[in-house]
């Protein structure tokens, strides 16, 4: 999937569209024009969940492949970007719903997992 499948996705979920439910370009352009710093302030933020020892490298670009999985794009990075474009919108009732349920969301990511190892200190007489 790809940050430009992503924001579409955002902004179908916001009612931003035409009436054949595409996302009207020509209405927010606006928005459109902050999809990729949006794209990359949510992937920054699952990246750092999934993996806070080596973050992935952002997209440069809408049309770059996004590195997570289907599931991962669709539940939590959409709803994630529909927060975001709602904020820059001054659409109040969007952002707090949309950040509730990213917020649920990105709390079921799966967490990179780690090990610690507890060892007794030695003490030599």
């Amino acid at each position: 999937m790809t940050g430009n499948e992503l924001l579409t996705r955002a902004m179908q979920l916001l009612g931003y569209t035409t009436h054949m439910g595409e996302a009207d370009n020509s209405l927010n352009a606006e928005l459109i024009r902050r999809g990729l710093p949006i794209l990359q302030q949510v992937l920054a933020d699952l990246y750092r969940i999934k993996h806070p020892e080596k973050p992935e490298p952002l997209p440069t670009d809408l049309d770059t492949e996004i590195l997570l999985s289907e599931d991962e794009a669709v539940r939590v990075a959409v709803p994630g970007m529909a927060m975001y474009l709602a904020k820059g919108a001054g659409d109040n009732e969007s952002y707090n719903l949309y950040s509730d349920e990213y917020a649920r969301h990105r709390n079921s990511v799966r967490r990179a997992t780690t090990a610690r190892v507890d060892v007794q200190p030695t003490v030599s007489w």
